[in-house]
């Protein structure tokens, strides 16, 4: 199934905000996109996704949008996944994080609490942290 997930990251001179946007390229994500700063580009790693993915790249740079990098989300580590050097010269951007598959983040879910919170040392919670350091320290400390 082809899937893609993207948060869109927004530098605003006074707040980071953070933009869900729906999956393809249609006018919503255009617009969204044409009003960020920056963006990081979240995939998953399965080849219809990666290849999905691209378009978003080619999207962002006909716009001149630039993009900080590339999340891999619902790792599995499963044999028919890419690897992450596969992935990272398939795109061709830097892999911030990549997130494992965890189930305590679909308890998150159902119980409405974010994974950081419900289970702070769940794997998926670790890697959150980690992206949510390299995100503030970009925008804080230059």
């Amino acid at each position: 199934m082809d899937c893609f997930i993207g948060i869109l990251l927004a530098i605003t001179s006074c707040k980071l905000i953070i933009m869900d946007s729906g999956p393809g390229i249609g006018t919503e994500v255009i617009s969204e996109m044409r009003a960020c700063d920056e963006i990081i580009i979240i995939t998953n790693p399965e080849v219809p996704t990666v290849a999905s993915t691209l378009k978003t790249f080619r999207t962002a740079e006909q716009y001149k949008v630039p993009i900080l990098g590339v999340v891999v989300n619902m790792v599995r580590n499963e044999p028919f996944e890419l690897p992450l050097k596969e992935i990272k010269e398939a795109l061709g951007w830097p892999i911030l994080a990549s997130v494992p598959e965890d189930k305590e983040v679909r308890e998150a879910i159902a119980a409405g609490v974010p994974v950081v919170r419900y289970d702070p040392k769940s794997r998926a919670a670790v890697e959150f942290r980690k992206l949510s350091e390299l995100i503030s320290d970009r925008i804080f400390k230059g």
